[in-house]
């Protein structure tokens, strides 16, 4: 149930096809849109906020940011933050910072992940059990969005407004969510197998790290 919560929140995980993908060229403006994607992605300070309702994640809020940027051997790699929060459970509220590359970094794994449950400190997370976040981040979505299939432009409203957005499905691990254009280029909503639904509740560009101690 862990692993399955934590895949769903990064991508929000496939529920069933609407209907047959279409060819890229029916798309337009596809190649843009994944590459605005992809470049607001890795701005330190972006983030984006999501609720949900049905599945593992019912009633549960979500939020993933871009705190820090890190250089390694002079390549920039990146710090994601993605904040699980249960408001019928407060003290179990999850926190995790996963260092990934970002596009010149040639490096499409997961590098560290650290995790803080609750009032608890954080720990950094063994090498087994950190590989179940290769994948599966947001970094990694971001570059496979040219890849997946790509169903249609449709009109979403969420509560963090309304929007025209590209709906992508990845036929590798059922995921299907919709994404804007443009330099705010956001996830507008994400569905997946287990019956959750996520939607965009609010974005913006002013992210801090809110884990506070050392590992």
């Amino acid at each position: 149930m862990f692993h399955s919560a934590v895949r769903t929140s990064f991508f929000g995980l496939a529920l069933m096809a609407t209907g047959p993908g279409t060819t890229r060229a029916q798309v337009p403006d596809r190649a843009k849109t994944c590459n605005d994607l992809e470049s607001r992605s890795f701005k330190v300070g972006t983030w984006m906020a999501h609720d949900w309702t049905g599945g593992t994640l019912n009633g549960s809020k979500t939020r993933v940011a871009v705190v820090r940027q890190e250089l390694l051997e002079k390549v920039p790699y990146y710090w994601y933050e993605l904040t699980m929060d249960d408001p019928a459970r407060p003290t179990a509220k999850m926190t995790f910072q996963i260092l990934v590359g970002g596009p010149t970094s040639g490096f499409t794994g997961v590098r560290t992940v650290i995790m803080k449950t609750g009032n608890m400190p954080p720990m950094r997370m063994p090498p087994e059990t950190m590989q179940m976040f290769n994948g599966i981040n947001v970094a990694q979505m971001a570059r496979d969005c040219q890849t997946m299939d790509a169903v249609a432009w449709e009109d979403l409203s969420v509560p963090a407004g309304k929007f025209h957005a590209l709906h992508l499905r990845n036929p590798r691990t059922s995921l299907e969510f919709w994404i804007t254009a443009g330099p705010s280029s956001g996830i507008v909503q994400l569905k997946s197998k287990d019956g959750s639904v996520g939607v965009l509740t609010a974005q913006g560009d002013d992210a801090k790290s809110s884990m506070n101690g050392t590992p």
